[in-house]
C-alpha cells in the first residue's frame, strides 16, 4: 500500500475535466477568508480574542480530559500531499511528517482495511494519520463510531470517545481531523488525543477500537471490529520549570512549566479558586492565556482541558506554534472568565452573562 501522502500527491488532475459550479456567497466568503489569512505574517502581533466555547466547557467538566481539537484552516486540494491541512487542521503541526514515526499497521474486518500510517508524540498529545481502502463506496466523508484511549507509564491517561448527536442526527467525535475520500473507495484521515496530567512523558501507549463505519449519505453503518495498541515516543524537547502565579481577589492561576519540542510548544496552568467565588451567580471559570515574547512576537494557539477537580478549579495547557528562536522571555497573561449559563431542552448551553478579568503576567526566562 503506498504512503498516504504518495497516494494525495499521485492524484492527476486535469484541469479541462473540471466543471465550474455556482456558489453561494458562504462559500465565495471562506475563499475569501482563506487567502487572507495564508498572507497573513505569523509574527504580526494579533490583537486578544476571546472565544468562549461553552459545549466544551461544559465537556470538560465530566471528562478528566479530552482530545485536542485544533482551528480550522480552509483546504480544498492538497498541494503538498500534508494530511492535516487536507483534513482542515492548522499550522501548528505542518512539521508533522518530519518528526512522525512511520507505523503502517493495518487491521481488516468486513472488507476495509484501516492503515494507521505513522504517528506523533509531543509529551502531551498523540496525533495520527490513517488510511481507509474499501471494496464499497463510503461516501464523501464517512464517520467512524470508535473509540481511543492513551495512557503513560506516570499515571497520565485520557478518553475521547464518538458519540450520536440526536439534534444533528449524526455522529462527532472531538480531536478528530475527520475521514475524506482522496480517490475511489480510498480515504484519510487524522485522530488525535491528549494525556490529562501534566508530567513530562517520554512515552505513551495508544489504543484505538473502531465499530463501525457510518455513511451519512447512505443512512447506513458498516459493522465490523478494527483495534490497534501502539506505543509511542515523545520528541526531544527543552522543559521550563516556572511555579510561578498570579491571583486577583479569589482567583489563582498557577503557571507550572513550558515544554518546548521541535514541533509544538506547551504550557501547563492550574486554575484555582477560594469560595469567596458567588458559586450561586457563576455556574463555572474558565482560563486561557495570551502569549508573547520580548520581539513583539504573539502566539495562537488552543486552550485544552488537562484534568478538572470541579467546576471552578482545573488544570488547563495551552498548545500553541515554536517560539522565535531568539525571544530571550516569554510573558504569559492569564484572562479568566465566570461564566453563569442556563440549560435549554433544544438550544442547549446558553450564556446568561460573563465576567471577564484580566491577571497579571507572568514572565518564563527562555535562558538556560
Amino acid at each position: 500500500m503506498k504512503d498516504i501522502y504518495e497516494l494525495l500527491n499521485d492524484l492527476d488532475m486535469d484541469e479541462n475535466e473540471f466543471e465550474e459550479m455556482k456558489v453561494d456567497e458562504f462559500e465565495k466568503n471562506k475563499v475569501k477568508k482563506a487567502l487572507k489569512q495564508s498572507v497573513i505574517n505569523k509574527n504580526k502581533a494579533r490583537g486578544w480574542k476571546r472565544n468562549v466555547a461553552l459545549a466544551s466547557i461544559i465537556a470538560c467538566l465530566a471528562l478528566t480530559t479530552l482530545g485536542l481539537t485544533f482551528p480550522t484552516q480552509a483546504v480544498s486540494i492538497p498541494v503538498i500531499g500534508d494530511i492535516f491541512k487536507f483534513v482542515g487542521k492548522s499550522d501548528i503541526y505542518d512539521q508533522h511528517q518530519e518528526y512522525a514515526r512511520e507505523l503502517n499497521i493495518t487491521e481488516e474486518s468486513n472488507g476495509i482495511k484501516v492503515t494507521i500510517k505513522d504517528a506523533v508524540f509531543d509529551g502531551y498529545a498523540v496525533f495520527f494519520t490513517y488510511s481507509i481502502e474499501s471494496e464499497e463506496d463510503l461516501g464523501e466523508e464517512p464517520l467512524l463510531v470508535d473509540s481511543l484511549d492513551i495512557s503513560s507509564p506516570s499515571g497520565g491517561s485520557g478518553i475521547s470517545t464518538y458519540e450520536y448527536d440526536k439534534s444533528k442526527d449524526t455522529y462527532e467525535r472531538r480531536g478528530s481531523g475527520g475521514t475524506k475520500r482522496i480517490y475511489e473507495n480510498t480515504y484519510v484521515g487524522m485522530q488525535s488525543i491528549a494525556l490529562g496530567d501534566e508530567n513530562s512523558n517520554d512515552t505513551a501507549t495508544v489504543e484505538w477500537e473502531i465499530k463501525g463505519i457510518n455513511i451519512p449519505s447512505k443512512q447506513q453503518e458498516i459493522r465490523g471490529e478494527w483495534k490497534f495498541n501502539f506505543p509511542v515516543s515523545a520528541l526531544d524537547g527543552e522543559v521550563y520549570d516556572v511555579y510561578d502565579s498570579v491571583r486577583h481577589d479569589a482567583i489563582t492561576v498557577n503557571v507550572h512549566r513550558l515544554l518546548v519540542t521541535p514541533l509544538t510548544s506547551i504550557v501547563y496552568i492550574q486554575q484555582q479558586s477560594t469560595r469567596d467565588v458567588d458559586r450561586n451567580k457563576w455556574d463555572m471559570i474558565d482560563t486561557d492565556i495570551e502569549i508573547r515574547d520580548d520581539l513583539g512576537n504573539r502566539y495562537t494557539g488552543q486552550m485544552n482541558d488537562g484534568g478538572s477537580i470541579d467546576a471552578y478549579n482545573k488544570l488547563r495547557v495551552k498548545t500553541f506554534e515554536l517560539l522565535d528562536p531568539n525571544a530571550t522571555k516569554l510573558y504569559v497573561t492569564p484572562h479568566v472568565s465566570l461564566i453563569d449559563w442556563i440549560e435549554e431542552e433544544e438550544a442547549g448551553y446558553q450564556i446568561i452573562e460573563t465576567e471577564e478579568m484580566v491577571l497579571d503576567e507572568i514572565v518564563i526566562d527562555l535562558k538556560k
